[in-house]
């Protein structure tokens, strides 16, 4: 059992030959590593000594989407390399030093925006004694969150394939390859089942960012959130700084759905944060802040979605159904917040609306039940029961096919 001692601080000011360094963790970094990072700031320990991600800082390439989280990734990596080795004495530097996230959280302070990492260090003193710590890395994201649209989803062909050879005690007659094949297109197919067993025979030999994300749906959509929430953190802590903004709503569901609404916040905001155009993400927060009772919170945010869905569809040229049916759930969801909210010939405009959206082929019986309580007891704010029509578009619709 490791033994837990205080965190190691590093100083805001340091000495260096020539004065080499000038105090800056980003020209200590590269000189000790030849790597230049695109930052700005102290060592984020605090939000006043925040590492600041700097997105228009021109080292970075152009025509390459910016990655702020692997910037940040690579950042901690760096900071307890020096924490541990760098500015300690020869006879009480580390060795064996390891890094497990623990977990992170998105705040705001003086209109900045603001990712904390915890991180746990463990690492071997030269007394032979293994020791432990908790670290806090502050980031100040302001200039690229909610800025940056990549697409990185999960693609089960973006991926290191296992080696050749088969892992001792491997029992499938089929390689680890095909096992992980065989669970995407169980998966696909919505056999939750099978995708789920394959994936985590996988998982037994392998870490798999995506596997993982496959027994993590599977589990949300058997209603076990608990292990729902386990399986999509670790894909989560396996791509790090390769994590796609859907594994983050469906991490921002889970916790929303297990009620765990805070955490849920956060990762449907990084959801967004990665791709500022993700509807989907912006439609599960707005339905969180309403189960937080956020209920202005939630139309603002329900209004956003809606606007930036409306885009979509104008720039789509040919019919895209995700698009259609997102578009359905976002006005039904506006109309029953204008309902918690006593507006009511504004709930029936949305619900209408909502309806009237439905493609041919497709069915959303939540705005009928909705329109025909409404209708009944105009007065009435969403009973328990009605209240769960609420609906992450995510969870109504990706096991349809």
């Amino acid at each position: 059992m490791p033994k837990e001692i205080d965190p190691i601080v590093l100083p805001d000011k340091w000495n260096s030959p020539n004065d080499a360094d000038k105090s800056s963790p980003r020209l200590l970094i590269k000189n000790l590593t030849k790597e230049e990072l695109p930052i700005k700031g102290g060592w984020g320990y605090n939000s006043d000594n925040a590492v600041i991600i700097d997105k228009d800082d021109p080292i970075n390439p152009e025509g390459i989407p910016f990655n702020g989280h692997s910037i940040m990734h690579a950042f901690v990596e760096h900071r307890m390399f020096i924490e541990t080795i760098i500015f300690r004495d020869k006879e009480n530097q580390y060795t064996n030093v390891s890094l497990q996230m623990l977990g992170s959280r998105l705040t705001n302070i003086d209109n900045k925006k603001f990712d904390v990492l915890n991180i746990e260090v463990t690492a071997t003193h030269p007394n032979g004694e293994v020791h432990s710590y908790i670290s806090e890395n502050w980031f100040d994201i302001t200039s690229f969150f909610g800025k940056s649209g990549e697409d990185r989803y999960p693609n089960h062909s973006n991926y290191d394939p296992p080696p050749p050879d088969l892992p001792p005690g491997w029992k499938n007659n089929i390689s680890p390859s095909e096992v992980r094949k065989k669970s995407h297109e169980a998966f696909q197919s919505s056999n939750y089942i099978e995708a789920k067993n394959l994936a985590l025979e996988f998982l037994e030999y392998y870490r798999d960012g995506y596997m993982s994300y496959v027994v993590g749906q599977c589990y949300r959509f058997e209603d076990d959130y608990i292990n729902a929430i386990k399986w999509l953190q670790e894909s989560v802590n396996v791509d790090s700084d390769k994590t796609a903004p859907p594994v983050f709503l469906a991490l921002g569901i889970a916790y929303q759905l297990n009620e765990e609404f805070n955490p849920a916040v956060t990762n449907l905001q990084r959801a967004i944060a990665l791709d500022n155009k993700y509807t989907a993400a912006y439609n599960s927060l707005a339905l969180t802040y309403r189960l937080m009772g956020l209920v202005d919170d939630a139309l603002e945010t329900y209004t956003k979605a809606l606007e930036i869905n409306n885009e979509l569809i104008r720039e789509n040229n040919e019919s895209n159904i995700r698009l259609a049916m997102l578009s359905v759930t976002i006005n039904f969801n506006i109309g029953r917040c204008h309902q918690e909210l006593g507006n009511i010939s504004k709930a029936k405009e949305f619900i209408h609306t909502s309806i009237s959206l439905i493609p041919d082929g497709e069915e959303y019986p939540p705005a009928f039940e909705a329109l025909a309580e409404l209708e009944e007891h105009p007065d009435a704010k969403p009973s328990d029961r009605t209240g769960k029509m609420f609906s992450n578009f995510f969870n109504v619709f990706s096991k349809k096919k």
